[in-house]
């Protein structure tokens, strides 16, 4: 084995630590039994129309690995529940995600994958979705 073999695995594993997995970072809030969207979106004039993926927990390197919803750009080509929605206007790169009637399971954290062609282009957006119940909203009186 040349001496570039046993470079390559280091070189990659120092990549890897040293690459962002999320380009941006946002928290959100919403209640049981209301709709959440947990906004994403990309730039359609400059990419075109591209695949884009969702996935729960922390964003994956190279590809979605625990998928819940994705799109080849045009139309929503995998869902594992009806409840994730793709509500926004694809065809301006809206691919943010609906959950309906929103579960206190569903807090967590969420990825967002635009599908850039090339290596290393993806573009990551991450969500930490924290459900409430309704019952803890604020309750204000009007006299």
């Amino acid at each position: 084995m040349t001496v570039h073999g046993h470079c390559m695995p280091a070189l990659l594993l120092i990549l890897f630590h040293i690459m962002p997995v999320a380009e941006s970072s946002k928290m959100i809030t919403g209640f049981a039994g209301d709709n959440v969207t947990l906004p994403c979106s990309y730039d359609t004039r400059k990419y075109g129309r591209v695949a884009v993926c969702w996935e729960r927990g922390e964003i994956a390197v190279f590809t979605c690995n625990d998928e819940i919803i994705a799109t080849d750009g045009f139309k929503v080509t995998r869902r594992t529940s009806p409840r994730y929605q793709l509500i926004g206007d694809l065809n301006q790169g809206d691919v943010s995600l609906t959950i309906i009637s929103a579960e206190m399971g569903d807090s967590g954290i969420y990825g967002c994958r635009v599908k850039i062609p090339g290596w290393f282009n993806d573009l990551k957006n991450q969500v930490t979705l924290t459900i409430k119940s309704k019952y803890n909203r604020p309750f204000f009186f009007c006299f």
